[in-house]
């Protein structure tokens, strides 16, 4: 289970998530579906094409702006904290998390993200998706290529400095 507010992962995370999949891990993820910073969000829409035919189960939180960061593992391992899945935590930000391994913790918030769920989101399904506009989607890829863009410039001239 992921829960993201800025969710950009790179190849890399991308890889993982979908050799999980082959596997047969469940993979649930649950993002902003308001966001503070709209180019953002209309970036992490791009992907959703992808999650949904790598068989991710995709959810949005609808009430307000999300702002959790938690990713679980196997029932067992939890991480929270203020670490986004994209290139600016990776690189760029200072983030911190705190890692618990332990199931009981682990099954609380897991009962907790399912309450989350089950209360204030929305499954985004194959035929939800199909509703995007030919514009949204557009739109969608023009903002995930920008910032993917923006962020790749600004990590090579810090290199530099």
């Amino acid at each position: 289970v992921l829960v993201a507010s800025y969710f950009l992962p790179g190849i890399r995370i991308r890889r993982l998530l979908k050799n999980a999949r082959k596997r047969g891990v469940g993979i649930t993820v649950l993002l902003g579906g308001v966001s503070d910073v709209q180019s953002v969000k209309r970036a992490s829409n791009y992907l959703y094409g992808w999650l949904i035919r790598n068989g991710i189960k995709i959810y949005e939180w609808k009430p307000s702006v999300l702002h959790g960061k938690i990713a679980m593992v196997d029932g067992k391992w939890v991480t929270i904290g203020s670490y986004n899945i994209n290139f600016l935590s990776d690189y760029g930000s200072i983030e911190l998390n705190a890692e618990i391994a332990d199931k009981e913790f682990a099954t609380a918030v897991h009962r907790k993200i399912e309450n989350i769920i089950a209360e204030g989101c929305e499954e985004i399904t194959v035929e939800k998706y199909k509703q995007t506009s030919f514009l949204g989607l557009v739109l969608d890829w023009l903002s995930y290529q920008l910032i993917r863009t923006s962020f790749k410039i600004m990590f090579l001239l810090m290199k530099r400095e």
